[in-house]
């Protein structure tokens, strides 16, 4: 099923772009020359039981700061 998504969003050109310097150049040629990033990263409020912390949050990603 993914394989179809994928390839319906590449013939229409609009698969999303995982290179730094392709994106670069799609945005050289882009009319618009200002782009907004809307973006933000939140913390997972955690419970302060022991039990019920391990149960609810799987610590994939660590907070650093």
């Amino acid at each position: 099923m993914l394989g179809v998504l994928n390839q319906v969003l590449h013939r229409r050109g609009l698969l999303p772009v995982r290179d730094g310097a392709e994106l670069a150049q799609r945005l050289a040629a882009h009319p618009d020359k200002v782009f907004a990033y809307d973006g933000l990263e939140r913390g997972v409020p955690r419970n302060h039981d022991r039990d019920g912390q391990a149960e609810e949050y799987s610590a994939k990603k660590k907070r650093t700061a």
